[in-house]
């Protein structure tokens, strides 16, 4: 199989696309649409004259690259400086190698990582929780913690906006989930943001237009440090089942992850305008994240599984 620009071999097959591409055309491609994407949302958030951006990294694929790619581009730009954190959940011989991952990733590039956790946050970790509720998986309470966490962190570091690692897959997983649930809130809620309420921190998706197994390809390729395993938790949760319906329908449709990120794209620009925007939204009178109400979702979550 030759690439579709030159003679050279090629080292993947675009279906959505009928093209195939050698590893340079390839790394372009990817590079190329990651600086688009990164200068529009950047500029979303109003940062295109620089700014702090915080990127999560979980030492799994897609926040390595997401990292590497970010410094690639704008490691020299004296106008931002990109702050890596990490989230420590706390699941023994799973969190402790993709720590590892993003260290020595982070150490490649010349950048500092800070780690965060939901023991030091929230007074319990995600192993905690699944051993007090054996019969059932503790991802929604993990989300949860991990994202909270991360703002916290965020916030804390003084960062104006984070990236995070979710690509064309998550996007369209999270938009089929949120439409079958009939959540339409959640589906405006998604990132990339263009405003966020006070004290959350604005998130950006720059690796948005590139699918999974594209994010992990240029990975390999670049020989970065990531951890492959997926965590032990995770076996059961329900956005497996969503997963699995997309590569059913890609057989078929080989642009339906494309359409469905569009189409969540589509109804923000038709919805948002209507919004009454980030009205009643307050600060939790415990950690003073953002809250609808006295408390926030992480802080209601830690007081009862702690019983407190």
């Amino acid at each position: 199989m030759e690439c579709s620009a030159c003679s050279r071999p090629a080292v993947t097959h675009l279906d959505y696309a009928g093209r195939s591409l050698c590893a340079s055309h390839f790394e372009r491609l990817i590079k190329r649409r990651f600086k688009s994407d990164l200068r529009d949302q950047l500029e979303g958030v109003g940062l295109e004259d620089g700014g702090r951006i915080g990127v999560g990294v979980s030492g799994g694929k897609d926040s390595v690259t997401l990292t590497w790619l970010l410094q690639d581009a704008l490691g020299e730009d004296p106008r931002f400086e990109i702050v890596p954190i990490s989230v420590d959940e706390g699941i023994p011989g799973y969190r402790d190698a993709s720590l590892d991952a993003a260290r020595a990733l982070t150490e490649q590039i010349g950048l500092s990582l800070e780690v965060v956790s939901h023991a030091e946050d929230h007074g319990i970790s995600t192993q905690e929780v699944a051993e007090m509720e054996p019969d059932r998986q503790p991802c929604g309470a993990c989300g949860v913690f991990r994202r909270s966490s991360l703002n916290r962190a965020a916030r804390r570091l003084g960062c104006d906006v984070v990236a995070t690692g979710h690509n064309l897959d998550d996007q369209a997983e999270t938009t089929l989930m949120n439409l079958l649930r009939s959540d339409l809130e959640q589906v405006l809620r998604t990132a990339p943001h263009t405003e966020a309420p006070d004290g959350l921190v604005p998130r950006i998706t720059p690796l948005a237009s590139s699918t999974e197994q594209e994010v992990a390809l240029l990975g390999v390729l670049k020989d970065l440090p990531f951890h492959g395993a997926e965590c032990p938790h995770s076996v059961d949760a329900t956005r497996r089942t969503y997963r699995g319906l997309i590569l059913d329908l890609l057989d078929k449709e080989p642009s339906v992850r494309h359409r469905l990120a569009s189409l969540a794209e589509e109804l923000k620009r038709r919805v948002e305008p209507e919004r009454e925007g980030f009205e009643g939204v307050s600060s939790c009178r415990t950690c003073g994240e953002p809250s609808s109400g006295g408390l926030c979702r992480a802080c209601q979550m830690s007081k009862a599984l702690r019983g407190a």
